[in-house]
């Protein structure tokens, strides 16, 4: 769930009930998409100013932060590489 006016972002587990697992708020600008991993461990967020960034999504910690464009990121898909010597960061791609 996003709110654009206090750049707040609210991250749900859905079940029978809402819960909220975590909030981060003062985010430095409107996010427009979120796409998760396939785990669910990390999400990807895309923003009104054209950074990505990437978190854990039970605290929504930053893993990495990046300026892709000058416009905003609206869509966002997630590819990974597993690697089988790294089972907790299965989910991260690679760096370069």
């Amino acid at each position: 769930m996003f709110s654009p006016v206090s750049h707040t972002v609210d991250i749900y587990r859905i079940g029978i009930e809402l819960e909220k697992v975590c909030q981060k708020k003062n985010m430095a600008s409107t996010a427009q998409c979120l796409q998760f991993s396939q785990s669910g461990k990390y999400c990807a967020m895309g923003f009104k100013d054209g950074h990505l960034k990437v978190m854990k999504t039970e605290n929504l910690e930053e893993i990495s932060s990046q300026k892709l464009s000058d416009f905003a990121i609206v869509q966002l898909t997630w590819f990974s590489q597993s690697k089988p010597d790294n089972k907790d960061d299965e989910d991260l791609p690679e760096k370069a």
